[in-house]
């Protein structure tokens, strides 16, 4: 009887436990990877379709807007721009969310995406990461870098490369 009364009480702790961290927002779910994907969808192509960096300033998070002003951000566009063209078509884009607690920021929602993209002169990845407050996504960086050609790697010397060597990305900055 003793038995049996600890073994309900167990899974009552159980269950208990499952639904609060599942409130808590410590399992992203699939409402975040479904949301996050449909901003990706929607501001990308806005953002670099023509490299609009007001496109980004407006859909920026207040991490990357103190890490970098307007006018660098349309300076970089321009750079991306000038060596890439406009957006032709984005050619696969892979991703996830994470949702993390702890004591200092609470919950925290960040979706990371890389996008290969083919544009009018050339083709890239560009790496994202979102942040998600205040009930939508924001960009909180990412990473402009060139299409590796077939059978070689990623190079690992980025510094002569103007795209990848221009990073967005409010820690750095």
């Amino acid at each position: 009887m003793l038995k049996t009364l600890f073994f309900v009480l167990g899974v009552a702790v159980v269950i208990a436990v499952v639904f609060l961290i599942k409130d808590s927002g410590l399992v992203a779910g699939e409402k975040f990877d479904v949301t996050s994907r449909a901003y990706i969808d929607e501001s990308f192509p806005a953002i670099f379709g023509n490299w609009s960096s007001g496109e980004l300033i407006n859909r920026a998070s207040s991490e990357l807007l103190s890490g970098i002003s307007a006018g660098r951000a349309k300076q970089l566009f321009l750079t991306f721009s000038s060596e890439l063209g406009p957006l032709q078509q984005i050619e696969s884009v892979e991703g996830n969310v994470k949702t993390s607690l702890n004591s200092k920021f609470g919950k925290n929602t960040v979706a990371t995406y890389k996008i290969k993209a083919k544009f009018q002169k050339d083709s890239a990845i560009i790496d994202i990461n979102l942040i998600h407050y205040e009930g939508k996504w924001h960009y909180l960086s990412f990473y402009v870098s060139p299409v590796p050609a077939p059978g070689t790697a990623q190079p690992h010397n980025k510094g002569n490369n103007p795209l990848s060597s221009s990073k967005l990305k409010s820690s750095k900055l």
